[in-house]
Parts: C-alpha cells; sequence; structure tokens
C-alpha cells in the first residue's frame, strides 16, 4: 500500500513539474513588446512631417491560412501593425501549446516591426477564461489587456473584448475601462484618435446589432476612424462622419452576409452569400453584388502622408478590394474622400 502511494506520489510529482514547464515556457520568455521598437520609428519621423505606413488585419487563430497573410503584411513594409484580436485559437487552455505555436511562426516578424495586438475572444477561450488575458499579456508586455500608443499626432486607442462584452450586457458602468477611455479621449485633443477592438461596432456577417455605447462616443468626440475584427468580412461604412471599418479577412472563410440589410447605399463589403459557398462583392459606388473573383484572404494598409490618410482593402492575390481617403487638414469637412479602385510616443494604463 505505501509503495503504491509514492509510486502515484511520484507520478503527480511528475505531471506538476511538467505543467509548470510548460506554463514557465508560455509564460516566462522575453515578451514580444512592441514599446521599444515603436521608440526607434518616432525617432526616425522628423518634426512636423508625418509619413508612415501600417497594415491592420484580424482573426489569423493560427489557422494555416494565415501564414501567407502574414507574410504578404511584412511585404508591404509597414511601420507598424495592428492586429484585431483572435491571433490564437484557445490562449487560455491549461496545456495550450497555442503562445508556443505563435512564438515560433511570427516571432521574427514581432522582433523587426512593432506589433501591437487587441486581444479577442479566442485569447480568454479554455479553461483558465478567468485569468483576465494573462498569457495575452505575458506574451506581448502588456501590464492590460486594454491600452493605448501614440504616432506622430495620431492616438491609437486599444479597447478589451470583456469591456464591449461588458457594454452588450449593459454592465459598462462596472468597468475601470470606461472611466480610462474617457480619460484618454479627453487627453487626446490635438490628436487624430484611430479607435481598435476585435467586436465591430458595425457589421454585416454576423447578424450583431452595433454597440451604440462606442457609436455615442465617437461622435462626441470626433473620432473618424474605427477598425474592427471578429466578423470574419470586410466592411466599410460611414455613419454620422465616422468611418467603421471591419477587417476580419484572416485565416479562416469568410463568413455569410447575414447582416446586409443594415447596409446604406454608400457601404462596401465582402463576404459570403447566404446558403452558398460563393464569395460576393459591392465595390464602392454599386448599389449592386458580384461574384468575387479570388481567395477571400486578405488585409487592410493605411498610409499617413501629411494631410491625407489613405486607406486600401488588399486580398492577398493583389485585387483591390476598397480604398478611400481621410482629408486630416483642420477644415470642417472631416468626411470620407471616396476613390475607386485603382492601383498606383507610447502610453500604457
Amino acid at each position: 500500500m505505501i509503495q503504491a502511494f509514492l509510486i502515484a506520489s511520484r507520478i503527480c510529482v511528475a505531471g506538476a513539474n511538467a505543467l509548470s514547464r510548460i506554463l514557465k515556457k508560455a509564460w516566462k520568455e522575453e515578451p514580444f513588446d512592441p514599446r521599444p521598437l515603436m521608440k526607434n520609428l518616432s525617432g526616425r519621423m522628423a518634426p512636423g512631417e508625418e509619413r508612415f505606413r501600417f497594415v491592420v488585419f484580424g482573426d489569423t487563430e493560427l489557422e494555416p491560412e494565415s501564414q501567407p497573410l502574414f507574410d504578404f503584411a511584412e511585404q508591404l513594409h509597414p511601420d507598424f501593425i495592428v492586429h484585431l484580436g483572435d491571433i490564437v485559437d484557445r490562449g487560455a487552455d491549461i496545456l495550450t501549446m497555442d503562445w508556443d505555436r505563435l512564438a515560433k511562426r511570427h516571432g521574427r516578424l514581432f522582433r523587426r516591426i512593432p506589433f501591437w495586438p487587441v486581444i479577442g475572444n479566442h485569447e480568454i477561450r479554455g479553461n483558465l477564461k478567468w485569468a483576465n488575458g494573462s498569457r495575452f499579456k505575458q506574451f506581448f508586455g502588456l501590464d492590460k489587456d486594454y491600452y493605448s500608443f501614440d504616432c506622430g499626432r495620431f492616438r491609437f486607442i486599444i479597447l478589451s473584448w470583456s469591456f464591449t462584452e461588458q457594454i452588450m450586457n449593459g454592465e459598462a458602468s462596472q468597468s475601470t475601462e470606461i472611466d480610462w477611455l474617457r480619460e484618454e479621449l479627453d487627453s487626446s485633443t490635438g490628436k487624430e484618435v484611430i479607435l481598435c477592438l476585435h467586436r465591430s461596432i458595425h457589421t454585416v456577417g454576423r447578424n450583431i446589432p452595433p454597440v451604440r455605447e462606442l457609436e455615442n462616443l465617437c461622435r462626441q468626440y470626433g473620432i473618424r476612424l474605427v477598425f474592427g475584427g471578429h466578423d470574419h468580412v470586410y466592411y466599410r461604412t460611414c455613419r454620422d462622419g465616422v468611418t467603421y471599418i471591419t477587417s476580419g479577412m484572416g485565416g479562416n472563410r469568410l463568413h455569410p452576409l447575414y447582416g446586409v440589410g443594415k447596409t446604406i447605399e454608400e457601404d462596401v463589403y465582402l463576404g459570403r452569400k447566404l446558403q452558398s459557398e460563393q464569395l460576393v462583392w459591392r465595390k464602392t459606388g454599386q448599389k449592386t453584388e458580384e461574384p468575387f473573383p479570388s481567395e477571400s484572404h486578405g488585409l487592410v494598409e493605411a498610409v499617413v502622408e501629411d494631410n491625407r490618410l489613405t486607406v486600401r482593402a488588399l486580398s492577398l492575390s493583389g485585387i483591390e478590394i476598397d480604398r478611400f481617403v481621410l482629408d486630416l487638414s483642420d477644415s470642417e469637412e472631416k468626411q470620407a474622400d471616396v476613390l475607386e479602385p485603382l492601383y498606383s510616443g507610447v502610453t500604457t494604463p
């Protein structure tokens, strides 16, 4: 009996040691912190001259199909990348190897280019959901899963998945993030704010309601550009002077377009036709859909040149899905100037 007990104890100790090694490997490696690289970028920008390029995409979930998307993003030579969440599949499982796989697959990129992550629902998916995205924060060296960073006169505000869920459940007042967000917006006078979150405020794939509280804040503070993911589609809409973009063309198949009934005349979208595998695309200036002639994976590229922010949605095959320009001058007219498709310092809470 004693011998059996000793054997069982050794097995338990060995199992605990193995688990400890797995967790330490996932948590304790040098984090992929984008802040030092971002300081280098700020140092290269001449005073009063703003020219930089960034790339935005999300929902890659460690899918094999996502590798070419990361390669494509790197080939565009961005000064930094914003990932809109769901970068792993199950980020909170006790024995998950997703973070180690992510480091092995994309660590070289994370060491070269500032990579700013948004936390999505997959980052807290698993049996450690209660841990509040601790592995996500450890991996990227972040104190919180919401934060902001500056580039020139631009302030990028990154919101957490849990915050948008609290809003949709009527529980936003219980979150400290709402107070932080208002302080960030109040202190952003003279800056052009770009809001980034996982759950899109407006979208057309999943038939989910808009996030009205955040929509109201965007209008109140004059935010002109918002990026979201979660919905595996491309979508651009302009509501009350605010341009909302869903860039969820990551590594998984695009969602069916259950929400197209909510679109307005000038909207652009790409998704899967209902009850079909056919991809459909509504281009700039068109009122009808047409088949999309390529695969579905893609990203958004944004280029800042003085008083112009040019945004392009691109498929991996090089098709320009969408293009528009925001006039960033101090004129009263701040609506998005739409073009036809055509080729041609850091703070944390």
